[in-house]
């Protein structure tokens, strides 16, 4: 979502981070790390988290590299291709991006 879209003026009073307008009105996230402050996309602090979940799996599991990732039904093509990019950040291929009801109804 763009900073000025209604929705994202909603939640992010709620965020636990800054955010400023990054160009195009895109959202940037304050992240506070050592060294200093950077300002990250969205989709950049999913993989960092992301990144996180893989290597507490692969302490325990052979390497992962494959996945399916389910996302809420509502989530725009635009929303759906910034969590697939999250997940290639982190060298996880996404075979597919289902709907969270989909994937409830296929477990």
């Amino acid at each position: 979502r763009k900073f000025s879209d209604p929705i994202a003026e909603k939640i992010i009073p709620f965020l636990p981070c800054d955010v400023e307008m990054g160009l195009g009105g895109t959202i940037l996230c304050k992240v506070t790390r050592p060294g200093g402050s950077v300002l990250l996309h969205p989709e950049q602090v999913l993989a960092a988290l992301l990144s996180h979940l893989k290597s507490e799996v692969e302490a325990t599991n052979p390497a992962i590299s494959d996945c399916v990732v389910s996302v809420p039904f509502f989530f725009t093509d635009a929303q759906r291709r910034a969590v697939r990019s999250a997940f290639e950040i982190v060298k996880l291929k996404p075979l597919r991006v289902v709907n969270e009801t989909t994937a409830i109804a296929l477990a």
